[in-house]
């Protein structure tokens, strides 16, 4: 039997994120981006309000394009496949300039060619958006509800690529459940019923099963300890794959992060953390922001992920620096007590060896 080995991971569009795909491979991976969550204010420091500086500003939409974009430029070949979801950019028939145009043109501008992905929930005004994007692309993504009836996600798809022009053999199809409980176990009979459907449609360009169980890091209480949580992903999709056969989906998750949003950027820095991905199960460590330190507490945050890197290694789950570009920087940082990175680099860290592994598994 011969299924597609194709990896969709569904990813924030965060530095960390590309860095890993770049140090990590991407043959056969054909990532979803989101644009990166807009980061919030900081609050100004002592020195800033004695100076009577303007208080910090928000990022913009126009800040977080150009933070993308550096990332593509360091960590990305020009020729490449990637899907851009448009949902982010909060597509409005009132405004001046169209952000879609606006974040397509600025990647492209360096040499890039985004395909635009859309999800159910867009408006008429973000497929009109999608349709110009795909003119210049190597065609459309689409993130479908896994959890809809099967006659309106067809129908759905039926409008959007009536209306975009894009056909089929170019379409991109995520059936995508988002966050997956323990207890949803009519999952994979949902997924098999909407695959089928959709193999009986139309030849598309690639059909994938998104699920995650990714932990919410935000939701995590600081421990010393490892947090072992189960991960389901590959339990619900090799279920479809007994069931479907050849004509089962390609695998999609969402990395290391989980469905996440806007405001999931803190203005303050991360937790220092390490989510370490195993076959059926995750390993998180996750420490204190500096808001959060006790007094004589050590104040450098990137300590404590030295340390998580060393915890990993004595309990005896590390895969070894000979499995990923992540588990080589694992093994560094735990000999190195000086430098432990930044937390883009530990979200590239964790997501390097996820990659290694799900790509691995297939």
């Amino acid at each position: 039997m011969s299924i597609d080995d194709r990896y969709v991971p569904i990813l924030t569009g965060r530095p960390g994120e590309v860095e890993a795909l770049g140090s990590s491979g991407t043959l056969g991976v054909v990532p979803i981006f989101d644009l990166p969550p807009l980061r919030r204010a900081r609050a100004p420091t002592k020195a800033e309000v004695a100076s009577g500086k303007p208080p910090p500003t928000p990022e913009t939409l126009s800040d977080a394009t150009r933070r993308f974009v550096r990332a593509l430029e360091k960590h990305w070949e020009p020729g490449q496949r990637f899907y851009l979801d448009l949902q982010r950019l909060r597509v409005r028939s009132n405004e001046r300039v169209d952000p879609v145009d606006f974040v397509f043109d600025a990647i492209r501008s360096r040499g890039f060619r985004p395909s635009p992905c859309l999800r159910m929930s867009a408006t008429a005004t973000a497929i009109g958006a999608a349709a110009r994007a795909a003119e210049s692309a190597d065609g459309l993504g689409l993130r479908l509800d896994g959890r809809a009836p099967v006659s309106d996600v067809l129908n759905w798809v039926r409008e959007v690529l009536r209306k975009t022009r894009v056909v089929p053999a170019h379409t991109a199809l995520v059936v995508d459940f988002g966050h997956v409980a323990a207890d949803e176990s009519r999952v994979p009979a949902l997924a098999e019923r909407l695959v089928r459907a959709l193999r009986a449609e139309a030849p598309w360009w690639l059909i994938a099963m998104a699920t995650t169980s990714a932990p919410q890091i935000s939701a995590i209480l600081p421990t010393d300890e490892p947090l072992r949580l189960t991960r389901r992903e590959p339990y619900y999709w090799r279920r479809v794959v007994a069931a479907l056969g050849r004509d089962a989906p390609a695998f999609s998750d969402y990395g290391i992060t989980g469905p996440t949003s806007d405001s999931d950027e803190p203005a303050w820095g991360a937790s220092p953390n390490l989510r370490y991905t195993l076959d059926d199960s995750w390993l998180v460590w996750k420490g204190v922001t500096r808001k959060r330190r006790l007094p004589g507490e050590d104040a450098k945050p990137d300590v404590q992920f030295n340390e998580f890197c060393r915890r990993l290694i004595s309990v005896g789950s590390f895969a070894g620096p000979q499995t990923s570009w992540g588990d080589q920087m694992i093994a560094r940082y735990a000999e190195d007590h000086a430098f432990g990175g930044s937390p883009s680099k530990w979200i590239a860290i964790a997501t390097s060896h996820h990659l290694s592994v799900v790509t691995r598994s297939l």
